[in-house]
């Protein structure tokens, strides 16, 4: 009788060990990461339409927000017209938004054209007209294999370094805005002291 005891203690010690530990990686899957500072990474895949990109589009603003997402998530196409927005208002100080469709391909480099179509339709429904790219191999190599949720953010400078934390989950426009026009600033600030 008291081995049995015994053993239903123990088992439920640790199935509230494990319980401890499943909810600790949750509420650290939600909390803000740090990578600023870090290079994005060298990367080669196509854009919705099968056009080549390459880390060169960095290059072509100050600030770019990439965020990724997929078609399957609620809160990601309800942000897109947000971002859509955004994307327009602040193109005149050297903003871009960036889109990479996390279910449209896999790690293996295997397409799935029915998420395309469907992503396809999202974006044209939203009026997320910015550039919206697949993954690829190496996309997956330098930031897709870390990706536990969607939609997940990160700002980058014009030379390809990450310039904020890690934002997981959707904001709204008014949340963006604020974000976006304090990492212009510090960017501002940044070729000042660079000059």
């Amino acid at each position: 009788m008291k081995k049995i005891r015994l053993l239903k203690k123990a088992k439920i010690c640790i199935s509230l060990a494990i319980c401890i530990l499943i909810v600790g990686s949750f509420v650290g899957c939600g909390s803000k990461k740090t990578i600023a500072d870090q290079p994005f990474g060298s990367f080669t895949t196509t854009d919705i339409n099968g056009n080549g990109v390459t880390e060169k589009i960095f290059t072509q603003s100050t600030l770019t927000m990439v965020n990724i997402w997929a078609t399957f998530c609620g809160p990601c196409i309800n942000e897109m017209p947000d971002l859509g927005k955004l994307n327009t208002e602040y193109k005149d100080q050297g903003f871009q938004v960036v889109g990479i469709i996390l279910d449209s391909k896999n790690a293996n480099d295997v397409t799935f054209d029915n998420i395309i179509e469907s992503a396809k339709e999202i974006i044209s429904d939203t009026g997320a007209s910015y550039l919206h790219i697949l993954p690829s191999k190496s996309l997956y190599a330098i930031k897709l294999n870390e990706v536990t949720a969607v939609p997940e953010t990160v700002f980058v400078n014009s030379e390809g370094k990450v310039v904020s934390e890690i934002y997981m989950g959707s904001k709204s426009k008014a949340e963006w805005q604020s974000i976006i026009e304090n990492l212009l600033k510090e960017q501002g600030m940044q070729d000042e002291k660079s000059n």
